[in-house]
């Protein structure tokens, strides 16, 4: 919160995440802990599943912004939505509702991947098997 209010170059975009930070959007009061320290080790990609959520309802409202949402509501939706199906075919659960833990093991495999893996996606890893 404090980073996107003081350094965030959008001033529209900064006062849009504060207020939904504030009133918890994407369940944001349930995902995050008030301090790194309150956090349990096995919950740390909690902040990457918030900021996921976020970055996607921040695109489905830009695209109903720039659309005529009479005509098209819910319906394009999904082409906004990351990961698309081509990227990750399981996020999106046929209920329609994605995947948390889907959504996890696409996102450390597209930004965590690498030599360099430390132990929390070790953990992610043999959770996954388990």
């Amino acid at each position: 919160r404090e980073y996107m209010a003081l350094f965030f170059g959008c001033d529209v975009c900064t006062r849009s995440f504060i207020s939904q930070y504030d009133q918890c959007a994407y369940r944001r009061c349930d995902r995050l802990a008030e301090s790194a320290g309150d956090l349990p080790d096995e919950e740390w990609y909690e902040l990457a599943l918030y900021l996921w959520e976020f970055h996607n309802g921040v695109s489905v409202s830009v695209y109903h912004d720039k659309t005529d949402t009479a005509k098209t509501k819910g319906k394009d939706e999904i082409s906004v939505i990351y990961p698309n199906m081509e990227e990750c075919f399981l996020c999106l659960g046929e209920d329609g509702i994605f995947d948390d833990e889907q959504i996890t093991r696409h996102l450390v495999e597209t930004y965590w991947a690498g030599p360099e893996r430390d132990s929390k996606d070790d953990m992610l890893r043999t959770y996954e098997r388990s």
